[in-house]
């Protein structure tokens, strides 16, 4: 606490004001009477002015945020609209192409059972194509081998009937061609007369092309009848040679 001393211009009187922290009490002597006045002051009155200033800076600063989100957000609106906008449209795609993936995968999954089904069958069937590619071959091989062994039958079978067509027929036989042919006069049943063959080292006669059979016509005559090696003794109504040849006819 502290004590001032006062001049009062009106008056020889000397006031005493005395100052603490925040009381201030001033007296004052007028026409005999004196008079004491009490009141507060503040010690540093610079910290008033600061506090003001500091509030007064907050509020303007309050007040610049606003207008300046207030303008800002008039500016940005249509800007911010159009942004909403293009991300609700991006967002309908991307779940259309959420949609679409699924069906894919979907569609996809049965393509490829299909896909492997059909990979498991061209295995198959490559399998079944080398095999029968081998087959071929070992049948081409079999064939020509055949033919050279045919072609030499042939050849064989050439030489052979030269041979035959210089060798005699028996007294009593009759040369055709490589074969030799017996005409009997006696009147015989067809199982007789093949045994008569067999006996003889022969068989009934086995018709093989058309000259032979006008051979044995021209040597026949007109009024006789003679047995031939055709018979249905193997099957009743299936007529065969007697070496086992089916007949044909041409």
């Amino acid at each position: 606490m502290s004590k001032t001393m006062v001049e009062d211009n009106d008056s020889s009187t000397m006031k005493i004001l005395d100052i603490d922290d925040d009381t201030h009490s001033m007296t004052r002597t007028r026409d005999g009477v004196k008079y004491s006045v009490h009141f507060q002051w503040w010690k540093r009155p610079y910290k008033v002015a600061a506090l003001c200033l500091g509030l007064l800076c907050v509020l303007l600063l309050a007040g610049i945020i606003g207008l300046c989100v207030h303008f800002t957000g008039q500016h940005y609106s249509p800007e911010r609209d159009q942004l909403q906008t293009s991300y609700n449209n991006m967002t309908k795609e991307g779940d259309q192409l959420h949609i679409n993936y699924s069906t894919l995968t979907k569609e996809r999954d049965p393509l490829q059972t299909s896909y492997s089904t059909l990979t498991k069958e061209r295995d198959q069937l490559q399998t079944s194509y080398s095999t029968l590619t081998k087959e071929r071959d070992q049948l081409q091989t079999s064939y020509s081998t055949l033919t050279k062994d045919r072609d030499q039958l042939q050849r064989e079978t050439i030489r052979l009937n030269k041979k035959l067509k210089g060798r005699p027929c028996h007294e009593g036989w009759i040369k055709f061609e490589t074969s030799c042919y017996f005409f009997s006069t006696v009147n015989k049943t067809w199982e007789e007369s093949r045994v008569d063959c067999l006996r003889r080292e022969a068989h009934l006669v086995i018709i093989n092309n058309r000259e032979e059979q006008v051979f044995i016509n021209g040597l026949n005559g007109a009024n006789k009848q003679i047995w031939i090696g055709l018979t249905d003794t193997f099957a009743e109504g299936t007529w065969k040679w007697v070496d086992g040849t089916p007949l044909t006819t041409t």
